[in-house]
């Protein structure tokens, strides 16, 4: 149904929100809250980033890595995916979606970041010799 070049973008785009995914459960694997959430608002910078190119599948006029814009290429990773998709005509649908996505979870980051921040260090101290038991 899909052919090989349509997982090749959806790879390219998601790579890094797996990679920076991996950081954040890596530190929360090592219980580093406060790490953790810091890195989780790289996950939401990065649902934003990739937002901004999924609403520029249909006009195609951001510039490419590989140098021009999806217009003068023929090539665009986000339009190419929404055509696969059938959801070429849910452009916006998708990006606003994706840009939400970003947004709520820098906001979870944030707020998770500041409550790690402002707990007293003794308590995480204690926290964290309790927690290897």
């Amino acid at each position: 149904m899909y052919d090989k070049l349509t997982w090749v973008n959806l790879l390219k785009s998601f790579t890094a929100l797996v990679l920076s995914a991996y950081v954040v459960g890596y530190f929360a694997f090592k219980r580093n809250w406060f790490s953790a959430y810091i890195t989780l608002l790289w996950v939401g910078q990065n649902f934003i980033d990739v937002s901004v190119y999924a609403a520029d599948a249909v006009k195609m006029q951001l510039p490419l890595i590989t140098g021009g814009n999806g217009w003068e290429t023929g090539q665009h990773d986000w339009n190419t995916i929404l055509i696969y998709l059938g959801w070429l005509h849910y452009t916006d649908t998708v990006a606003l979606t994706l840009k939400i996505i970003g947004i709520t979870i820098i906001s979870i980051a944030a707020a998770g970041s500041l409550y790690f921040a402002l707990r007293p260090k003794e308590e995480i101290f204690i926290e964290n010799i309790t927690s290897h038991d």
